[in-house]
């Protein structure tokens, strides 16, 4: 960006202070990024261990007025338990949770449930 001084001279930015400036922003961005990303992943999952409380806590809800497990998931929607089965945030779906069924007085329902997320392995 060239500027007129006093005097008539342009003055501008030479290119070492722009090189500076560049260094300095990729430093920043090199230490912020990662921590961002890392608050993003931390927040999903946050999310996700939320959902998985409210479906139990509807499973529980559920058991305890009819005395026994609701069939599946869509159940709990249907019965008015549940608005909608909630997205997996770490998916991105609402069809990747995992039922797990009990029997009890011979009727089998879905007792629990988590989420359909492969295990990742966590660096050391």
């Amino acid at each position: 960006m060239a500027t007129n001084t006093a005097n008539g001279k342009q003055t501008a930015f030479t290119l070492v202070e722009i090189l500076i400036v560049i260094s300095i922003m990729s430093l920043l961005l090199t230490l912020v990024l990662p921590r961002y990303f890392n608050s993003v992943e931390l927040s999903k999952k946050e999310v996700q261990t939320q959902n998985i409380r409210a479906m139990q806590s509807s499973i529980d809800q559920y058991y305890h007025d009819k005395g026994v497990y609701p069939s599946s998931l869509e159940a709990l929607v249907e019965t008015g338990y549940l608005k909608a089965i909630p997205v997996d945030p770490l998916t991105d779906t609402n069809t990747s949770w995992v039922p797990e069924y009990k029997m009890v007085n011979g009727n089998q329902g879905v007792a629990d449930v988590k989420s359909g997320q492969p295990v990742q392995a966590s660096n050391p």
